[in-house]
């Protein structure tokens, strides 16, 4: 009767008005068990509708157990101490794909795996693989307010560093600046339309090992860069580095992803002074003041035009 019904037109509401039909709320689930039997009474009804995608456990709802970013230890704050890292979630296209980031605060020293979905206890499982390789070092975790981090609980014991997570202030960024600046990075060679299940693993591991070896010099901290604390490998799959662009090349590639150049020659890294104290070659000389780097641009314009003019001189009088 009720396939009858439907074929003819009638809505549900009209089928619940007549003393043969179900009620109304009884057709709808009629309905959703005859579409997932292979049925087709659902094409019938006057407005079609998705069917509803089972919610991943921990999405919604408060994060029990928070602690606010204001009880992280001192030490995290000042980047003074070793072994405080901050991760966050990276979605890609249409929500169907997931990355996780990590980033030490002192160091720097990154870690990015892909996921299948963001459920709690999918990123909690993912948080204490990518941790555990440090676990003597740990001190400390900072999360975003996000329904995925909602299964922190078990990340803290099993790093033996009870009540180490603590999650950023809502709505501001700067409490996790540096996986914030991660994030940003990992965007300039995966763009936002790209699908991270077509990105190979050994691409992101790729792209941290980058990541991890381009010195910085921070003035909290004065670290030259990573590569004189981290090899040059990738610690969990062992892959030899590749050398993508400069965090920002211009050439993109199909699916909006950026083509890495050639591997860089291992000759190149073994130059590389493995001491922290000597600072980086552009760090030797710094102007003390605007007029003395403005005047320093002066010279060098000058000089090179002094060299063109005697270039063109010697070409005129030969």
């Amino acid at each position: 009767m009720l396939t009858w019904l439907l074929r003819e037109g009638f809505t549900a509401g009209q089928i619940a008005l007549l003393a043969v039909g179900p009620s109304e709320r009884s057709c709808y689930p009629l309905i959703a068990s005859d579409r997932a039997a292979g049925g087709t009474l659902h094409r019938h009804l006057r407005r079609g509708r998705r069917p509803r995608r089972r919610a991943c456990r921990g999405r919604r709802g408060p994060i029990p157990e928070r602690r606010d970013i204001s009880e992280r230890p001192a030490a995290a704050n000042e980047r003074s101490e070793f072994g405080h890292k901050e991760g966050d979630l990276i979605e890609g296209l249409d929500s169907k794909s997931f990355l996780l980031a990590l980033r030490e605060r002192k160091s720097r020293f990154c870690r990015i795996l892909k996921l299948p979905d963001k459920c709690s206890d999918t990123v909690a499982n993912a948080l204490i693989m990518l941790l555990r390789p440090f676990r003597a070092s740990f001190r400390s975790l900072t999360l975003d307010n996000c329904g995925e981090f909602a299964d922190h609980v078990r990340v803290a014991p099993e790093l033996g560093r009870p009540d180490s997570v603590c999650f950023a202030w809502f709505h501001r960024a700067s409490g996790k600046g540096s996986v914030e600046q991660l994030n940003g990075l990992i965007r300039r060679r995966f763009l936002k339309r790209i699908d991270f299940r077509t990105v190979p693993s050994t691409a992101l591991d790729d792209l941290s090992d980058h990541l991890n070896v381009c010195p910085f010099t921070s003035p909290a901290d004065g670290l030259p860069s990573t590569s004189s604390m981290f090899p040059a490998t990738n610690s969990i799959s062992n892959k030899p580095l590749t050398a993508f662009k400069q965090c920002g090349g211009r050439g993109r590639g199909e699916g909006g992803l950026r083509s890495p150049p050639a591997p860089l020659p291992k000759s190149l890294f073994s130059s590389i002074p493995q001491s922290s104290n000597q600072p980086p070659l552009h760090l030797l000389w710094r102007p003390a003041n605007e007029v003395e780097a403005v005047s320093f641009i002066v010279i060098v314009i000058t000089t090179n035009s002094v060299i063109k003019f005697i270039l063109v001189i010697s070409i005129i009088v030969t």
